[in-house]
């Protein structure tokens, strides 16, 4: 049955659980860091995508055991890649700008297009992470409010309004 404050820890419009939400963020961000590590990006990237997939499974564990305060080096984390996607997108923006013909170069004819669709896809990676770093704020509260016992004492909408139904009459 719905609880009232069940309703606080859902994301995507409602649907799904903040618990359920937080494990497919995971999932994604461990796929994130594999791929992060085989692009031939900068080669610090490599070191980023092995710190967060240690990062990854060290949070799994925490979400299973459902410990808030172990979930904020994961928010960092998110916080962090962020920021190095902006960076990134600055990286790719200034060599397509002053360096026109060396990324001609080294991708061909087709330079313009496949250049607008690294920045388009830098620009949804962003959104994501930011939508990301906003569900881990709200599983992290989800934590903190069932280990302050916040199940324990809820009643259902159900008997909350026959209580009020009751009462007026």
């Amino acid at each position: 049955m719905d609880t009232i404050s069940d309703r606080h820890h859902r994301c995507l419009f409602g649907w799904v659980h903040v618990s359920t939400t937080i494990r497919l963020i995971l999932a994604y961000f461990v796929v994130f860091n594999v791929g992060l590590g085989l692009l031939g990006l900068p080669w610090f990237s490599i070191y980023i995508g092995l710190f967060g997939l240690l990062l990854c499974f060290f949070t799994c564990f925490h979400v299973y055991k459902k410990n808030d305060r172990m979930m904020f080096p994961f928010y960092l984390y998110v916080l962090f890649t962020i920021f190095y996607l902006l960076f990134l997108g600055g990286y790719f923006f200034f060599v397509n700008i002053f360096h026109k013909e060396m990324v001609k170069e080294a991708l061909g004819d087709h330079s313009d297009s496949i250049s607008f669709i690294w920045h388009f896809a830098d620009i949804v990676l962003i959104m994501v992470h930011a939508w990301a770093l906003s569900v881990v704020s709200k599983c992290r509260k989800y934590f903190r409010w069932v280990a302050e016992g916040g199940q324990k004492g809820e009643q259902s909408v159900v008997s909350i309004c026959v209580c009020a139904v009751e009462r007026t009459y």
